[in-house]
């Protein structure tokens, strides 16, 4: 102890004291002053981020890629439907055969009727679009729909209202005296005109 005492000088206990001032001093200032620039380049690694220390508003605007998002981690709840197009693959869904869905029939433009001749009285057994029936002489109808037919197709085939038709037997058609009225003629093989068995009359419309 007194050999140590012995070597103890004033300049010794100076000089310490000056080494721990100068290396305190020196920590403390870079506990406050040490900035991004005095940090090296990927020095940061994940496991030296606190918890949830990254949060939205330290994120920059539009920095977040495509690339940078794990697959399967946005999903169906986190979008908004009103930013979204239609999908490519689904474009033709659109189209029939790369057609508009317009360029094809709706049931709603094919009207029809079936009539029974039930002895000069004619009746609509079924139909779709057709109001009335009425006979205007042997063989002779004339069928009502609820909208102009001047610019459809009509076709119209002998036969009754749940049976085939005849051999022999034929129906034609013709326009009424109405925009909305076909007119049928019920024929027999020898050029006569018959009340028969009755016919089935479909108005296909553009």
């Amino acid at each position: 102890m007194k050999q140590i005492r012995k070597r103890i000088t004033y300049a010794n206990v100076m000089s310490s004291i000056a080494v721990f001032l100068v290396l305190g001093g020196a920590s403390a200032y870079a506990a406050k002053k040490i900035g991004s620039n005095e940090i090296k380049g990927n020095s940061i690694t994940t496991g030296k981020l606190k918890k949830e220390a990254v949060t939205a508003a330290k994120i920059k605007a539009n920095s977040v890629t495509t690339g940078k998002i794990a697959n399967g981690a946005v999903t169906g709840a986190k979008v908004s439907l009103n930013s979204l197009g239609t999908v490519p693959s689904a474009e033709n869904a659109n189209k029939l055969g790369g057609l508009s869905a317009s360029a094809y029939q709706q049931k709603s433009d094919i009207l029809f009727a079936t009539v029974a001749p039930a002895n000069g009285s004619p009746t609509i057994v079924r139909g779709r679009g057709a109001t009335t029936v009425s006979s205007l002489g042997t063989g002779y109808f004339g069928v009502q729909f609820n909208r102009s037919v001047d610019n459809c197709t009509w076709l119209a085939t002998y036969g009754a209202p749940d049976a085939s038709g005849i051999e022999g037997y034929y129906a034609s058609v013709k326009a009424g005296n109405q925009p909305n009225e076909v007119r049928v003629v019920l024929w027999e093989k020898a050029g006569t005109q018959v009340n028969g068995l009755g016919f089935h009359l479909e108005v296909l419309c553009p």
